[in-house]
């Protein structure tokens, strides 16, 4: 994220979280699902699907971590 940009959810105030969308990076807020490009101010909701997606992927990256 760049060093103007906020870093909580503006609705929520949950930390924000940079995804990869189909190759496209998004930082955003899961739980109130808006999402922007890096450096736009236009706002975007994901399908259902995308994001049940990113969240099954997100879980299955955590289960495989081997880090200590």
């Amino acid at each position: 994220m760049l060093d103007n940009e906020p870093t909580v959810c503006p609705q929520c105030g949950r930390p924000l979280i940079e995804i990869d969308y189909y190759g496209e990076g998004l930082i955003g807020c899961a739980d109130c699902n808006l999402w922007r490009k890096n450096g736009e101010e236009h706002l975007k909701s994901l399908t259902e699907e995308d994001l049940e997606a990113w969240s099954l992927s997100n879980a299955r990256h955590k289960a495989e971590d081997t880090s200590p």
